[in-house]
C-alpha cells in the first residue's frame, strides 16, 4: 500500500544516520563559527593562534572595529526592511493573522518561527466553513511585502542581472509572484466548480502553511508558466510576460541540475524556491526571502555613461 501511495513514507532510518545528522549540525556550527572570526578581521582585527588556548583562535578588536560592527547591526535591527552585504533591499514585511486575497503587486511568504510557543492561532474549520481558533505550536508565520517596491528598489541592478544570468530581472520576479500565487491558492484551486469548494481548498491549504511552509502542485514548469501568464492577465498586472518569458524566470528560481551548482554557503544562496517532486513541484515559501536576499550576489551596477 506504502508503495502505490503519493505519500513518501520514512522506512528505513538508522542511528548512523541520527548520528551523520548532529555531525552536520556541528559542522554547520564551526562554519558559522569560522566566519564569525573572518568578519573581525576583514574589518583588521589582530588575530594569534594558539593550540593551548580554547578557543585556538584568538582576536583583539582595534578601537575602530567595534564601532563598525556597531553599524552595521543597527542598520539591520531598524525597524524597516533590512540592507544586506549583497545589496539586496526588502521592503518592511507585515505579519498576517488572517488570510487575504493577494494583489498583483504583493507576494506572500512563509518565515520560520524557532522554537515555537503553543498559542491560538486562525485554523479553517471545514464543517462550519468559516474561520475559527485551533491551539497548537505553529513552526511558520505568514507575511507578506510589495514586490513592486522590491523591483522599484532595485531596479538599477536589472542590467547588470540580465548581463550576468541571461533572464531578465522582471521576469524572474514575476515568477517568485507566480510561486507565491500558487502556493496559497494550490494550483487548480481555481478550477474546482464551485465558489465554497475553492474557498474550502484555499484557506484548508493556509491553515496548513502554518505547519509546513510549503505547497505541492501539480503542475509541471511548462504547465506553471502558462497558468501564471493567465492568472496575470486577470488580475491586471502592470507587465504581462510571453510564456517562454515566464518559463525563463521558473527556471531561475527552480532547483535545476544547473542551478544545483550555485547553492553555497559563502553566499547563503541560491535557495531554489521550486523544488520538482514525484508528482508535480514543491514551492518552498520559506525560501522566497532568502532567495531574495542573495539575489544580487556578486553583481556590480553598470556605471551610467556621463553619470
Amino acid at each position: 500500500m506504502i508503495k502505490w501511495t503519493k505519500q513518501i513514507v520514512l522506512t528505513d532510518f538508522r542511528v548512523s544516520d541520527l548520528c551523520d545528522v548532529f555531525g552536520v549540525e556541528g559542522l554547520c556550527y564551526e562554519y558559522w563559527w569560522a566566519s564569525a572570526q573572518m568578519r573581525a578581521i576583514g574589518k583588521g582585527s589582530v588575530a594569534k593562534w594558539d593550540r593551548t588556548e580554547t578557543p585556538s583562535l584568538l582576536y583583539k578588536d582595534t578601537g575602530i572595529n567595534p564601532l563598525c560592527f556597531a553599524f552595521y547591526d543597527k542598520r539591520n535591527s531598524e525597524g524597516r526592511g533590512f540592507l544586506t552585504r549583497l545589496g539586496t533591499w526588502v521592503d518592511e514585511t507585515e505579519k498576517l493573522e488572517r488570510f487575504e486575497v493577494t494583489r498583483a503587486d504583493e507576494i506572500h511568504f512563509a518565515q520560520l518561527i524557532p522554537n515555537p510557543d503553543v498559542k491560538e492561532y486562525p485554523v479553517w474549520n471545514r464543517e462550519t466553513k468559516s474561520i475559527g481558533r485551533g491551539v497548537g505550536a505553529t513552526n511558520f508565520g505568514i507575511g507578506k511585502f510589495s514586490l513592486a517596491r522590491f523591483r522599484s528598489e532595485n531596479s538599477f541592478m536589472a542590467e547588470p542581472f540580465k548581463q550576468k544570468h541571461g533572464v531578465e530581472l522582471d521576469a524572474v520576479l514575476f515568477a517568485i509572484w507566480a510561486a507565491s500565487f500558487f502556493g496559497i491558492f494550490t494550483g487548480v484551486t481555481s478550477r474546482l466548480p464551485t465558489p465554497e469548494q475553492r474557498l474550502d481548498r484555499t484557506m484548508k491549504n493556509w491553515s496548513n502553511l502554518l505547519f509546513r511552509g510549503y505547497s505541492i502542485v501539480t503542475f509541471n514548469p511548462d504547465n506553471l508558466a502558462q497558468e501564471a501568464v493567465w492568472f496575470a492577465e486577470q488580475l491586471g498586472h502592470e507587465r504581462i510576460f510571453s510564456i517562454d518569458k515566464a518559463r525563463q524566470g521558473i527556471e531561475f528560481i527552480s532547483l535545476t541540475e544547473d542551478n544545483q551548482k550555485d547553492i553555497g554557503l559563502w553566499s547563503g544562496g541560491k535557495r531554489p524556491i521550486l523544488v520538482p517532486s514525484m508528482n508535480g513541484l514543491m514551492i518552498d515559501l520559506a525560501a522566497i526571502v532568502p532567495f531574495l536576499y542573495t539575489l544580487f550576489f556578486a553583481l556590480k551596477k553598470v556605471p551610467q555613461i556621463g553619470g
